[in-house]
């Protein structure tokens, strides 16, 4: 997963809502699915679980790939200044 850091605040305000709908309609279908046709209007509060347990999983996955990322990255650049350091050492 990879952010858009050229994305402005207002892009990123439309991303979060658009977000949130998709959400919130595979919510309803999920739970009708489940608990039968009209259940999720019926408990709006099922559904903002749901929404809420779906952004929680997002917001843990992505965080966990960035911090894959990072250590990916830290651990190259590591290796890579160990090279270099031995090349220098042996001239």
């Amino acid at each position: 997963m990879n952010i858009d850091s050229s994305l402005s605040a207002t892009q990123l305000m439309d991303q979060a809502a658009s977000t949130a709908t998709v959400y919130l309609y595979k919510g309803i279908k999920d739970i009708d699915d489940a608990l039968g046709e009209g259940y999720a209007k019926e408990h709006p509060e099922l559904l903002a679980g749901y929404m809420q347990a779906a952004a929680a999983d997002f917001q843990a996955t992505f965080l966990a790939n960035s911090f894959t990322e990072l250590s990916n990255t830290l651990s190259y650049s590591i290796a890579d200044l160990a090279n270099a350091i031995k090349e220098v050492a042996n001239e």
